[in-house]
C-alpha cells in the first residue's frame, strides 16, 4: 500500500499501515468457526451493553469486528438476517453496522451477488 498525500513520511506511513490493514479484513480473512463466532473477543469487544454491534471507523476493534461480520456473512452465503441471527444481533442492526464504511458496504454486496442475492440498498 502507498500514501503520498503528506509531505511527512511519517504520516504517509501509518496511512499505509491503515489501508493494508483494512484491506486484510476486507479480502483477506480467515474463516472463523460457526459455533465460535459469538465467543470471539473482537465481537464482544465491539458490542454495547445492549446487545448492539456499535463500534466507530476511528476504534481499534472496528475492523476486526468487520472481518467477523463478513465471515458470518460468507457463512450464511450473504443471507444478512441469518448472519445476524448468528451473530446475536438484530438484523437492522447489522445492516447499519454495514453502512458505516463504504468499502465495507462494497464488500458485501460484492459477496451478496456471488451467491445470488440482490445488492443491498443504502439506507442514506
Amino acid at each position: 500500500m502507498i500514501a503520498e498525500e503528506s509531505r511527512s513520511q511519517h504520516e504517509n506511513k501509518a496511512k499505509a499501515q491503515r489501508r493494508l490493514r483494512q484491506a486484510f479484513y476486507l479480502k483477506l480473512r480467515e474463516s472463523t468457526p460457526a459455533q465460535g463466532l459469538l465467543e470471539c473477543p473482537e465481537l464482544s469487544g465491539a458490542k454495547m451493553p445492549n446487545g448492539r454491534l456499535d463500534v466507530g471507523r476511528r476504534d481499534a476493534r472496528f475492523w476486526p469486528a468487520i472481518g467477523l461480520v463478513l465471515d458470518a456473512l460468507e457463512m450464511n452465503e450473504g443471507r444478512v438476517s441469518a448472519a445476524a441471527e448468528q451473530l446475536g444481533i438484530s438484523t437492522g442492526n447489522l445492516i447499519d453496522f454495514l453502512q458505516v464504511e463504504p468499502k465495507v458496504w462494497e464488500q458485501v454486496n460484492h459477496m451478496r451477488v456471488r451467491f445470488g442475492h440482490k445488492k443491498l440498498l443504502s439506507k442514506t
